[in-house]
């Protein structure tokens, strides 16, 4: 047998399939955390990686995308105009381009790699406190805000472009 706890011990509880649906939703929540952990490794290297555009702005296109519509269309960056330069700036401890790029940037980049670290110390056993953490992430309230944190930053972002126009 691979685990050697009781089955109360891991959070599995014998009462028709109700400790089967927990034991699923466990591993479930394991492989959602391993999938999230690949993805945000994958942003950091490639971070770190792409070459900064030298205006701020368009190191994007480099990754094939396309440039900013709504810029193009309004005159004005977007929540995200320059979070990819940021995050390679960032990536090489370059933080006043980085804010400068888009001054959410480095916190949003530093906020990456916490989760990185929380995400990778939340695969190990015994780490219930730190899963109990990635777990608190994940809801609604959390996304409300980064919501309000994006609103915020964006805001910040049009008049520092503005006064530098």
């Amino acid at each position: 047998m691979d685990n050697e706890l009781a089955p109360e011990q891991q959070g599995i509880v014998e009462c028709g399939g109700e400790g089967v649906a927990y034991a699923t939703r466990a591993r479930a929540s394991r492989s959602n955390r391993v999938i999230m952990l690949a993805v945000l490794v994958s942003v950091v290297v490639l971070s770190r990686v792409l070459v900064p555009d030298p205006s701020g702005c368009g190191t994007h296109t480099r990754l094939l995308m396309l440039p900013c519509i709504f810029r193009a269309v309004t005159g004005i960056p977007c929540p995200l105009c320059g979070m990819t330069t940021a995050f390679a700036q960032a990536s090489r401890g370059n933080l006043p381009a980085a804010f400068e790029a888009n001054p959410l940037g480095p916190a949003a980049f530093a906020g990456v790699v916490v989760t990185v670290v929380l995400l990778g110390l939340s695969l190990l056993p015994g780490m219930v406190a730190v899963r109990r953490i990635v777990e608190a992430v994940q809801g609604i309230e959390f996304a409300r805000w980064v919501l309000l944190f994006l609103i915020l930053g964006w805001l910040i972002h049009i008049y520092l472009y503005l006064i530098a126009s």
